[in-house]
């Protein structure tokens, strides 16, 4: 789908279509993506990609433009990064969500496997997110743990991938609303993310991705919880904060995405697919599949082979 409108531009398409990537240019021997869904406007871009990190990678980047990146289907091992040009900044691991400032070089390693991200990619001329910036600073830039900018991120995923009425608008709307998010979480010590002291850590995060990987049926919300140290009501609070989503929520949206790539790289039956994504039974499975993504799973493969 393409909308066009004084110059802005969305595009959304099957993973399988080859596009130039706004950030990553073209594909190499051993970095291969696919652009997912794009947004192109005078003053921000925004897209998303699968990237395939066939093996580690060693990355030193510069860019003049700032940017957010949030990997929504979570990193391949731990990636690490540091800022050489700042004194005394040491290597730390990235979260699901990073912000690279401006005209300020990052040296990173990317461990191999998938991942999909959706970027969001600034002006040159933007200052809302240029200044000196502080170690601490720094630090909480490679692990962005603030609830209403990744609910924000989120948004406008769904929004990048199902353009509707107005779309360039809502898009360039919400990118205003992250880049105000983003500076005040960074320039405020005492931002939602650490009001109360307490905060799930990105490995904390990723475990409970591990845990909804597993196949079988969900794990509840008291397992996932005792699995944190803490009780249900305080994780599923952080949990929110953290992710932008309840807990229920966010298994069904991993799952299903689980679903989505079993169903479209393998010819398991969708019974299996129903048990290796948590679904007790193929009907419980095809009603939350359709909900999430207007197909029946069948439909769904069927439209991946064409």
């Amino acid at each position: 789908m393409d909308e066009v409108q004084k110059g802005k531009r969305v595009t959304s398409a099957a993973p399988s279509e080859k596009r130039r990537s706004i950030i990553l240019g073209e594909c190499s021997e051993d970095l291969q993506f696919d652009v997912y869904a794009q947004c192109l406007t005078p003053g921000v871009s925004v897209e998303i990609h699968d990237i395939r990190h066939v093996t580690p990678r060693i990355v030193d980047a510069f860019t003049e433009r700032a940017i957010v990146d949030l990997a929504l289907s979570g990193r391949p091992g731990t990636s690490i990064g540091r800022f050489p040009e700042v004194a005394g900044h040491d290597s730390r691991p990235f979260g699901d969500m990073i912000f690279i400032p401006p005209r300020l070089r990052l040296q990173s390693l990317w461990k191999g496997g998938p991942q999909r991200s959706i970027c969001v990619v600034f002006g040159e001329n933007d200052d809302r997110l240029m200044q000196e910036w502080t170690t601490s600073q720094l630090n909480a830039m490679l692990d962005l743990n603030a609830g209403v900018l990744r609910e924000t991120m989120i948004r406008l995923a769904d929004e990048l991938v199902g353009p509707n009425f107005q779309s360039a608008l809502m898009i360039e709307a919400l990118c205003t609303q992250i880049a105000i998010l983003l500076r005040r979480h960074l320039d405020n010590p005492q931002s939602e993310a650490h009001s109360d002291g307490a905060r799930l850590g990105a490995a904390q995060i990723r475990s409970i991705e591990d845990m909804l990987d597993c196949a079988g049926p969900t794990p509840s919300l008291a397992q996932m919880a005792e699995h944190c140290g803490m009780s249900p009501r305080h994780f599923g609070r952080l949990f929110r904060l953290a992710c932008g989503l309840s807990v229920t929520e966010f298994a069904i949206k991993r799952r299903v995405e689980k679903a989505k790539a079993l169903l479209g790289e393998t010819a398991m039956p969708i019974k299996q697919v129903a048990w290796e994504c948590g679904f007790q039974t193929a009907g419980a499975f095809s009603s939350a599949f359709r909900r999430a993504t207007g197909l029946q799973p069948s439909a769904y493969r069927n439209a991946r082979r064409m």
